[in-house]
């Protein structure tokens, strides 16, 4: 067996801890897989005639205890910092790829550098209220926060796109866009915001992250963008 230990306060209890407030267990009972029955939602927990199980000790005493009976015993930490590492290295290629495509889509779209530019200001008006959060509230900047501001950015872009095409448009068109766009990042925002009241932190830092940066790219569109246009 191998068994997961999350030490007491430590970040992999405030992480995996929300997925298991619902289990109970009055009693303890050896078992044994049978290989006769089909995959169920259990079976990753047993492989090769081995089990994974899980413990939560409550004091130091505890976790020496389960130490001692398994010396192959990780901790939830050790495996869970796992899952970051591969995001990140994902992230690594994938972000400036983004980036990339979508600048260029842009300039092929625009065929001036400056209008280009002028698209990506809610982008830009995005990630400075992210920031600006982030530096008001000491909040973490981590790899759910670089993934929320991908996300951001092929949110943003669209309304950039909207904002620096209405140029040159009659007032009614301009106001029936103006609308929709508005409406648009309301229902997007409407979206993630109740993933701010959940309980799990990631989840929570995903909702804030991906909504503060659509009401800073509508900032962007609405205000940024015509601003530079004019000028």
């Amino acid at each position: 067996k191998s068994a997961l230990i999350p030490s007491p306060g430590s970040v992999e209890r405030q992480f995996f801890a929300p997925f298991f407030e619902t289990f109970e267990c009055q009693s303890l009972t050896e078992r044994v897989p049978d290989p006769g029955m089909g995959r169920s939602y259990l079976s990753g927990f047993f492989s090769g005639g081995k089990e994974i199980g899980f413990w939560f000790p409550a004091d130091d005493s505890e976790k020496n205890l389960i130490v001692q009976n398994y010396p192959q015993a990780n901790s939830l930490q050790e495996l869970s910092n796992i899952f970051p590492r591969i995001l990140i290295n994902e992230l690594k290629w994938m972000a400036p790829l983004s980036l990339a495509a979508i600048w260029l889509l842009l300039l092929a779209y625009y065929r001036r550098i400056s209008l280009t530019l002028t698209a990506l200001i809610p982008f830009f008006t995005g990630v400075g209220l992210i920031f600006c959060w982030i530096w008001l509230f000491k909040s973490e900047f981590s790899f759910i926060t670089l993934f929320a501001l991908i996300m951001v950015y092929g949110i943003s872009v669209d309304y950039g796109i909207f904002s620096t095409d209405l140029s040159g448009r009659d007032e009614r068109v301009q106001n029936g866009l103006w609308s929709a766009m508005l409406f648009s990042g309301i229902t997007t925002v409407g979206g993630f915001i109740p993933l701010v009241f959940s309980k799990h932190p990631v989840l929570i830092q995903l909702g804030r992250t991906v909504s503060l940066g659509i009401v800073g790219a509508l900032l962007g569109a609405f205000w940024g963008v015509p601003y530079f246009i004019k000028k």
